[in-house]
């Protein structure tokens, strides 16, 4: 465990400790949404009077104002194309000589030997394919004949062609045909008719496609992506059965063009919530600063970080703790976030080495009738913005607190963050312990595939450049 008592600040601090509570102010929860309002009712206004020559004086002068949240630019610039002055392509490209120097030292496409959410059980029905990429695996998703979502490399072995422009159903229910020339696998990968080869085929019980472990739970399809024979998903992961286990689910997803290793950080760092959410309602008494402890929890596989001063929040919805689990996810526990949600998993699952999906997991309270439930359901919808956050970042919404907050910070950070050009502060020991801790967990990893097998270790490449047209 790491302690640190909260510094005293000196005499001749004291000027400085006044400035900054006047640039960091707290703001109550009545106070949010009409700051934000009044603020971008401001910038509308001084950039129509600029506009005029003998009014530009009155508003065009030097002046100190509170910090902001900005969420209104930011979901500007993030609805922006790269390469424009404000928006530089570079931020945009993957550093891929500091990803092939250090990947076997940082997992820039996530630890293996992990079971990771994949689809929703909704979005996969009978006789459908559906392709996933998760940690640089291109995937095939289909169920078999008796319902059980399946999972395949999504590469037929006999010629390379995509299975999931293949067909379910062909040869019997539940199995899959490549298109090219009809072969054709049974959910654990195994060939079992060769179309193109008639009805003696030798390939028959020879030939393999990958198949990678699937469990299903609650609304959710599980893949486990290691080459080890996995526990189930229930004994392996914290609060699964808590979290899975609620009366009522409500599941997101979010996908963004950048690195799972940057939401890494933003993971253990509650003091961003104090500077960027400023007038973000879901953390609307978030208090703007304090000191940190933390310790590892459930033998090495988590870290929990808290404030030590945790009554000092303005408000009512705070952050005062968090509870991060490897390979990269956030438990919530009931009562941490703001409505009626409960418990649940906020998990960011890499696709590839510059994007990753964010699958936020979560319960929420039994009202009792099916009506109270659906009114509770909408009223979430609202405030994660599914009907028009993403129109506008009203204050509250996903878009204010995601798409106008963390996300913009975090692709502006580059589509990699660089942790070997970071220059990082006492507030930082947590980002640094869970960086060090996935690290380790992603070291061992290596090391036990270059023992078993140096075929199966996952070297990165950089992509080839495109032909030219020409």
């Amino acid at each position: 465990m790491t302690t640190a008592e909260a510094p005293r600040i000196p005499e001749e601090h004291e000027d400085t400790a006044e400035r900054h509570a006047a640039a960091l102010p707290s703001i109550p929860a009545p106070a949010r949404i009409q700051q934000v309002l009044v603020q971008q009712a401001k910038e509308w206004g001084v950039s129509v009077l600029s506009r005029f020559p003998s009014l530009k004086p009155l508003v065009d002068k030097p002046r100190t104002q509170p910090m902001k949240s900005g969420a209104y630019r930011l979901y500007q610039w993030w609805k922006s194309p790269y390469g424009v002055p404000e928006k530089p392509a570079s931020v945009g490209e993957v550093p891929w000589d500091y990803v092939e120097e250090n990947q076997d030292k940082i997992p820039f496409q996530g630890l293996r030997e992990y079971w990771y959410p994949a689809i929703e059980s909704k979005d996969l029905m009978h006789n459908e394919l559906k392709p996933v990429t998760m940690l640089g695996d291109n995937i095939v998703l289909f169920r078999d004949a008796d319902g059980r979502a399946r999972a395949l490399q999504n590469r037929c072995p006999h010629r390379g062609p995509l299975l999931s422009l293949g067909q379910v159903g062909v040869w019997a229910p539940g199995t899959l045909t490549c298109r090219y020339h009809g072969m054709t696998f049974d959910g654990d990968g195994e060939c079992v008719a060769f179309l193109a080869d008639g009805p003696n085929s030798n390939a028959c019980g020879k030939v393999r496609a990958r198949s990678y472990p699937v469990e299903e739970h609650r609304g959710v399809v599980l893949v486990y992506m290691g080459d080890k024979e996995p526990l189930s998903f229930m004994e392996t992961f914290p609060h699964a059965q808590t979290v899975f286990g609620q009366k009522l689910m409500m599941i997101q997803q979010l996908d963004l063009p950048y690195s799972h290793l940057n939401m890494l950080d933003n993971t253990v760092d509650m003091t961003h919530v104090g500077c960027l959410h400023r007038t973000c309602s879901l953390f609307n008494g978030q208090k703007p600063a304090g000191d940190m402890e933390f310790e590892e929890i459930f033998d090495g596989r988590g870290l929990h970080v808290w404030y030590t001063e945790p009554d000092e929040h303005p408000g009512t919805f705070s952050i005062d703790h968090i509870e991060w689990l490897l390979p990269n996810l956030v438990y919530h526990a009931p009562g941490d976030l703001a409505g009626p949600l409960d418990e649940g998993y906020f998990w960011f699952v890499p696709r590839d080495v510059g994007s990753f999906t964010g699958w936020l997991i979560m319960g929420k309270t039994d009202f009792g009738t099916p009506m109270r439930n659906t009114l509770a359901a909408q009223a979430i919808n609202l405030m994660m913005g599914r009907f028009f956050g993403r129109i506008y970042p009203w204050p509250g919404s996903i878009t204010s607190c995601i798409y106008g907050g963390d996300a913009v910070l975090q692709a502006a950070q580059g589509r990699v963050a660089r942790w070997d050009m970071d220059r990082l502060a006492r507030t930082d020991r947590p980002v640094v312990k869970i960086r060090r801790m996935l690290q380790a967990a992603h070291q061992e990893e290596v090391a036990e595939r270059k023992a078993r097998d140096e075929q199966k270790v996952h070297r990165i490449r950089r992509p080839e450049p495109e032909p030219s047209s020409g």
